[in-house]
């Protein structure tokens, strides 16, 4: 019977290749991939997303709005011609702000999120807000960065006419959906569901609640009067 000796010289196990601070961080070797694979494929999205740094500026940064200006705020006509600089300047003020925030939006996916998706502007929803949207409203307004654009004289009628219309609103209501949404940054989907159901029941016992559904099923204007 042949027995190993205690003594005999055993082969130490094989350790693992050492892995660097980016592979650690981004956990590369982890998930299957390695650096070579992660930057050609860097290089493979930044190929197929590039087209969008053209081709945004050219759909929304030529077309002027309701008022005849470009989105950078100049207009598309001087002296009833295009101008040709005006909308030059839209275009690389578009292509700028399309690039930076591709830049960083898929440096913010990669560094924080540690995901490797490139995150850019969609091409679809410029081309419905340059043909469709912007024809009936301002640049600003298109954007989301205003509600409305009211000149100088007009302003005092218009800020008496939202009072009016805010005034007529059910008040409780107005301030329950306040209320909601300073507590939503706050609260998980189960917390906001709570809150929600809590809100409802004890407005559904309003009286503007029920002069509500009564106006709505006689097809009549609401008058509400809970303060």
């Amino acid at each position: 019977m042949v027995q190993k000796s205690p003594k005999a010289a055993t082969t130490p196990a094989a350790l693992p290749p050492k892995r660097s601070s980016l592979d650690r961080y981004f956990a590369i070797s982890r998930r299957g991939s390695t650096i070579g694979a992660e930057i050609r494929g860097g290089l493979v999205t930044f190929v197929t997303m590039a087209y969008i740094i053209a081709l945004n500026p050219l759909i929304i940064g030529t077309v002027p709005d309701i008022n005849g200006n470009l989105i950078s705020g100049a207009p598309y006509k001087v002296d009833g011609v295009v101008s040709g600089a005006n909308i030059g300047a839209a275009i690389g003020m578009v292509a700028a702000a399309t690039a930076l925030i591709a830049a960083l939006m898929t440096i913010l996916m990669g560094v924080y999120a540690r995901f490797p998706i490139g995150l850019a502007t969609g091409l679809g929803i410029n081309a419905l807000l340059a043909a469709s949207i912007v024809t009936k409203m301002s640049w600003a307004q298109a954007m989301g960065l205003i509600w409305k654009c009211v000149d100088d004289a007009a302003f005092a009628d218009e800020v008496a006419s939202v009072a009016a219309r805010l005034a007529a609103m059910p008040v409780k209501g107005l301030v329950a959906t306040r209320a909601a949404i300073d507590a939503a940054m706050h609260m998980d989907y189960a917390q906001a569901l709570s809150h929600e159901a809590r809100w409802q029941s004890t407005l559904s016992a309003s009286h503007d609640y029920l002069e509500g559904v009564a106006a709505f099923m006689a097809k009549r204007p609401a008058v509400f009067t809970d303060r």
